[in-house]
């Protein structure tokens, strides 16, 4: 299994490349440790070290330097993120999995693991690029714009993928495919939308937006 293939294919091609996932024979051991894992981790890191690059070469009047401390609050926050991020992946297979009994679909953990990850590779990708720059540049209010619009971009197209992986991972009946839709949208928008809120209510806290 190609996890850099199936990623881009998933969101080039992702009527075709669901099919190829859904015939993966694998546990959801396997699923969470050789896909999840690793496939959460990377989008981390590169926001991770995008976030150091903008401290450095960022839109400031000088550079700053990386003191010891900013890297390791940097790096607890990392890990905080990834095992928050890992947690979240698994509630909502979980809860795809048990709705999908529900509605006459599938009961297969390793089948949902895949759509939980795959789904929210959009947002994954938005999330590694939101490197919190609203300390750092003088026109607050255009990089949250810039955030807001992004988030939803990515949003919308985590829902398609949805959408279309749905009854091919599990077979989730499409008649009552409005259901699962709905449940399953409404988290994946808490996990879009909610950090962007949260920044938002900082950096007014703080007086920073115009």
């Amino acid at each position: 299994m190609n996890l850099v293939r199936s990623v881009f294919n998933v969101l080039v091609e992702p009527r075709q490349e669901w099919r190829k996932i859904s015939q993966e024979n694998l546990t959801s051991q396997h699923v969470f440790v050789m896909t999840i894992m690793p496939l959460t981790a990377f989008f981390l890191v590169m926001g991770l070290l995008a976030t150091i690059l903008l401290r450095s070469y960022g839109q400031t009047t000088s550079a700053e330097p990386l003191e010891g401390d900013y890297l390791r609050m940097l790096v607890v926050n990392s890990v905080r993120a990834y095992g928050m991020g890992l947690l979240f992946i698994y509630i909502l297979a979980r809860i795809m999995q048990g709705m999908s009994r529900r509605l006459g679909g599938l009961y297969s953990l390793p089948q949902a693991l895949k759509l939980s990850i795959y789904s929210i590779v959009p947002l994954l990708v938005v999330k590694s690029m939101q490197l919190l720059p609203f300390f750092r540049i003088e026109k607050v209010t255009d990089s949250i714009s810039a955030m807001v619009a992004m988030n939803f971009v990515a949003s919308i197209y985590s829902i398609y993928l949805l959408c279309l992986g749905a009854p091919v991972l599990l077979e989730v009946p499409q008649k009552k495919m409005s259901w699962f839709i709905l449940v399953n949208a409404s988290l994946l928008m808490l996990l879009t939308w909610l950090p962007v809120i949260l920044a938002i209510v900082v950096a007014n806290t703080i007086g920073y937006l115009d």
